[in-house]
């Protein structure tokens, strides 16, 4: 039996600081890839410019598109002069470094590091 990808969710949660959290839920690959992207460009049209990924519950990070998808919303974000940090796992880690943007995306254990790096950039 094939396996199925897991169908990304896209949560917002707002923190008692001025960053917003975008947790992803289930598989970053080719088909899904868009539905990270999208909440971006509503957030920033509102005001906000500090944002962490929350990609702690990710099951794929696809190293190709995944990772692909995650720089362009950093790009996006620093377009606007913004600022992005990502909370993930060992794994996470490992593809930011192995796609060679480990000098620009930051990848922190847990949420509130990423936070408290958002505040400080």
């Amino acid at each position: 039996m094939e396996d199925r990808p897991t169908p990304l969710r896209v949560d917002i949660r707002s923190t008692d600081r001025p960053v917003v959290v975008v947790e992803a839920v289930g598989d970053i690959d080719a088909f899904s890839a868009s539905t990270l992207r999208q909440p971006f460009r509503r957030l920033l049209e509102a005001g906000h410019r500090r944002f962490v990924i929350d990609l702690r519950r990710v099951d794929l990070l696809d190293t190709v598109v995944g990772i692909r998808a995650v720089a362009r919303v950093w790009l996006t974000v620093a377009a606007q002069d913004g600022t992005l940090a990502l909370a993930g796992a060992s794994t996470v880690r490992e593809a930011v470094r192995a796609a060679g943007l480990h000098h620009t995306l930051t990848v922190h254990d847990t949420v509130d590091e990423a936070v408290r790096a958002c505040e400080t950039t």
